[in-house]
């Protein structure tokens, strides 16, 4: 993997990272906040439906003991607040059910069994309410009374919230994308340039140089790059010349003893195969020896 893409990655998961803590605390936060107050104005609404189903009880004695009397005022009463209400007796055996739920008796009974002054929540398909209840008590006399509150606008809000924010994400990170893979690209070009002279050298371009100048570290990088590559391009001048030196003086040198060692060559064939003179032979044998001489102290 590029360094740009590595870069571009690492930044990618930062970001992520970030940003998906920050909306988690941002939302939940707003969220917690919202069914609190909920919560809070919703248990105030129960202790008044409390008091009224008390009062109701001070009015009518026999309330218990009639059915259709407490099924009457539970009608009245979920049409004028609004909210889903299950009166109970002591035992826990329904009188009244108005809780706008299908299957209303298993969150009313859990709410009974949380015990009085509680708060429970129940959910049906994507409706959440939260349920109340408490015990309503008159010389003597003893009902459950449950209100359940919906809060289902509290949950859609906060899904629809996690919903605006992935999409927004998704849009940033497409464009954060391309930046960071812009801005990668382009810091990890000196180091390219590096990678490209490196190669130009290490084949004999011994001239070459990256020709980068700037204050940061990478600057400083090329810059001391391109020391080094003056100092092998001068090593190796000086190699180039001490080479061409040895190979003149090779060739000087089989120059000098050529000339000798011909004519050194012709009198012994002279002597070796010929009768000559005492003069002349004694003249080749000086001749040879005086080269001979000659060529040792060189």
């Amino acid at each position: 993997m590029k360094l740009a893409a590595k870069l571009t990655f690492a930044i990618l998961l930062l970001l992520a990272l970030l940003l998906n803590l920050g909306a988690a605390w941002l939302i939940g936060s707003g969220f917690s906040a919202q069914l609190q107050a909920a919560a809070q104005q919703n248990a105030a609404a129960h202790r008044a439906e409390c008091y009224q189903l008390q009062k109701e009880m001070i009015d009518t004695p026999e309330l218990e003991t009639q059915p259709a009397l407490v099924t009457l005022y539970g009608q009245q009463r979920t049409a004028q607040a609004g909210a889903g209400l299950a009166i109970l007796s002591e035992d826990g055996a329904f009188l009244y059910s108005g809780t706008g739920m299908k299957n209303g008796w298993q969150p009313v009974l859990r709410s009974v069994n949380a015990g009085a002054d509680s708060m429970t929540y129940a959910k049906e398909g994507t409706n959440v309410w939260q349920m109340f209840a408490s015990l309503v008590q008159w010389q003597g006399r003893t009902l459950w009374l449950v209100s359940s509150c919906d809060v289902s606008e509290v949950f859609q809000l906060r899904n629809q919230q996690l919903v605006g924010f992935v999409r927004l994400e998704l849009i940033a990170f497409v464009g954060v994308t391309l930046a960071i893979w812009a801005v990668s690209r382009r810091l990890t070009r000196p180091l390219k340039t590096l990678e490209e002279t490196s190669k130009a050298i290490a084949a004999g371009a011994y001239d070459r140089r990256t020709g980068m100048t700037g204050t940061d570290e990478v600057a400083g990088l090329a810059a001391s790059f391109d020391a080094m590559a003056e100092a092998v391009e001068q090593r190796a001048q000086q190699l180039d010349l001490a080479v061409r030196q040895r190979e003149d003086f090779v060739s000087a040198f089989t120059h000098e003893l050529k000339t000798p060692m011909t004519s050194m060559l012709g009198y012994a064939d002279l002597l070796r195969s010929a009768e000559v003179k005492p003069e002349v032979r004694q003249r080749a044998a000086n001749y040879i020896y005086h080269e001979t001489k000659r060529l040792r102290w060189r």
